[in-house]
């Protein structure tokens, strides 16, 4: 010990900067330096990715959807999906492996284009994660009210819906303030345990259907059709971003943050598949295409035992993805409070358990009250469901195409090259700008007006946080994690070390 001190005293007393040479400043304490830094590592960061895209619920549901925008289409739909996830991964990914932030991809497009292009990601992701929290709230509810409707079935659905929302919302702030190593461990062992159940019943319904696949190449397909169907296909990986907000806190940022981007993608891409192919086989079988997600146990004709068991590994599925999606948005809040586009008592943090309690408190609230009032208002689960899905896929898209576009400019900034990153970039986001504009012409041409709810909430965002960006003269946000001075001294010594530079 004594000798690590010598040497460090000489380091800073004998080793002065040469006249005129720059001198690189290590601030003393890191912007995010309340949160528990470095305390959880790369298995945390992986069960946040992959219970926020909860591949089981979402593998259970959105093939219906996928079939039912694309048609004969849905196999070239969900392959051009594929691709543009694969590159919005590695895109992505360059930025995870160079800076560390609770804001993930808002924080990202901040650093790399300014105010103007962190008010238009920030508004675009915070409404696509506010979607998907929503979504999968009244997701998990409406999954216990089938369940418990089998159970009890002289309770009426709408008695029984709000208390299970409640109950569900009190559950995941509950995991939330407990901490987040316990919070992602016990999301990934729920969501691995609904992966199992999945797999299990579209394993079976392949192999007892074997050799019913979907059609690879359709008849006739309509161009605008298929982008409508990619951006359903992108939408079932909205959340993989969601370990990034976990950077601060993680151990070795830099390499297991984008590790649990590519991770859950990939496990996430071979469920998808797995489902897809197992419903379209259960559908050429029944005849009928319905959700599994969707299959009441008191129909005549279905194996109970079966259908308790989907419904409940979905639901284990909703429940995770509730978990870690609220998990992500709490911290995106949190960010956005530091940068002051929102409240800055949301950027504080709880000196006793260093979580940022308020902007919790905030997210939940306003989470559960929009599930309270927009089912009361609908009166069906199913359809907020489906339009909190449709506002994470249209909000997560555009901010995910905002930091692919501004790709270059961050590359630039830092001095590294530019050509192949840049055509790969431009390529992706324009192409994830084309697939959302071509699923909201889609619904409207259909009917589906709701689609343009995401729209005005994303315009209304932005519209808020460029009005107080020009009155409270905004000039710089992306708060991130730096290395700070206790990151370079070992524990024990600093204060000794203080002396000694003293002298």
């Amino acid at each position: 010990m004594r000798d690590l001190e010598e040497s460090i005293k000489r380091s800073i007393t004998l080793v002065p900067p040469g006249r005129g040479r720059s001198r690189t400043r290590v601030p003393g304490r890191s912007p995010l330096s309340e949160l528990r830094r470095r305390s959880i590592g790369p298995l945390d960061l992986f069960g946040q990715s992959i219970s926020a895209v909860a591949p089981s619920a979402a593998g259970a549901t959105i093939p219906v959807a996928l079939f039912a925008v694309a048609g004969e289409a849905s196999t070239i739909s969900l392959l051009l999906g594929f691709v543009l996830i694969a590159l919005v991964v590695a895109t992505v990914t360059q930025y995870a492996r160079r800076m560390v932030t609770s804001g993930s991809v808002y924080s990202y497009a901040a650093w790399a284009g300014g105010v103007r292009s962190a008010t238009a990601a920030g508004a675009a992701l915070l409404v696509g994660s506010l979607g998907i929290t929503i979504g999968v709230l009244v997701g998990a509810a409406s999954s216990a009210r089938v369940l418990l409707r089998f159970a009890i079935p002289a309770v009426p659905d709408a008695v029984m819906l709000p208390p299970l929302l409640v109950f569900v919302g009190l559950v995941g702030l509950a995991f939330f303030a407990i901490g987040v190593r316990f919070s992602t461990r016990i999301t990934l062992v729920v969501e691995l345990i609904a992966v199992m159940l999945i797999v299990v019943i579209m394993s079976a319904l392949i192999a007892t259907n074997w050799g019913v696949v979907p059609p690879v190449v359709p008849t006739h397909a309509d161009p605008a059709t298929v982008g409508a169907g990619a951006a359903v296909a992108v939408g079932l990986f909205v959340g993989f971003e969601t370990s990034a907000t976990l950077g601060a806190e993680a151990r070795r940022p830099f390499r297991d943050v984008p590790r649990s981007f590519v991770l859950s993608v990939v496990v996430a891409a071979v469920i998808f598949v797995l489902s897809f192919f197992g419903q379209y086989a259960g559908f050429q079988a029944s005849g009928a295409f319905t959700a599994v997600g969707d299959v009441d146990p008191t129909t005549p004709g279905t194996s109970t035992v079966l259908v308790v068991a989907l419904d409940l590994g979905i639901l284990l599925s909703y429940i995770a993805a509730f978990i870690a999606s609220l998990n992500g948005v709490i911290r995106l809040v949190f960010t956005l409070g530091r940068d002051g586009l929102l409240p800055s008592t949301l950027g504080r943090v709880d000196r006793r358990n260093r979580l940022p309690m308020r902007a919790a408190a905030w997210v939940a609230g306003l989470v559960l009250f929009a599930a309270l009032l927009a089912t009361s208002v609908t009166g069906s689960a199913e359809l907020v469901t489906g339009v909190a899905l449709s506002t994470s896929a249209v909000g997560c898209g555009l901010a995910y195409a905002t930091a692919c576009l501004l790709l270059p400019r961050f590359r630039r900034r830092i001095g590294e090259p530019l050509l192949a990153a840049s055509i790969a970039a431009y390529s992706v986001g324009f192409g994830l700008v084309l697939v959302v504009v071509c699923f909201v012409v889609w619904n409207i041409a259909n009917g589906t007006l709701a689609i343009l709810v995401p729209v005005a909430l994303i315009a209304a965002v932005w519209s808020a946080f460029a009005i107080k960006v020009q009155r409270q003269g905004i000039v710089r946000v992306g708060v991130y994690d730096q290395t700070a001075e206790y990151d370079l001294i070992p524990e024990g010594i600093e204060a000794r070390f203080k002396t000694c530079a003293e002298h």
